[in-house]
């Protein structure tokens, strides 16, 4: 993995998180852009305490984008070798659409 673009995300996380209506950007992969409104999306699993305690901790916050830009240099080099196109993974799609969608209903 590219480590200068972690590096580069990272070192832009410090003025990550201005809660307003836009989204901010925290992070750029190979430019894809990673924002704050991906970060907080990120932390979905979590209660509002958790997310709160997560975004106000630095050190915490900054792991989270590490997370994310992991994600998107794996999920670039995925596409890149056209994972996507595989049969397992259309499969796997069509089911997690499935499922989601009739949970929705």
């Amino acid at each position: 993995m590219n480590r200068f673009v972690k590096i580069m995300a990272v070192g832009t996380l410090t003025s990550l998180m201005a809660f307003s209506a836009s989204a901010v950007d925290v992070a750029k992969v190979n430019g894809k852009v990673i924002t704050d409104k991906d970060v907080k999306a990120s932390l979905s699993g979590f209660n509002e305490g958790q997310r709160r305690q997560i975004l106000n901790d630095l050190n915490t916050r900054r792991e989270v984008v590490n997370n994310l830009v992991d994600q998107e240099l794996l999920l670039q080099e995925a596409e890149k070798e056209k994972l996507d196109k595989d049969s397992d993974y259309q499969t796997a799609f069509r089911n997690f659409r499935r499922q989601y969608l009739t949970d929705k209903v």
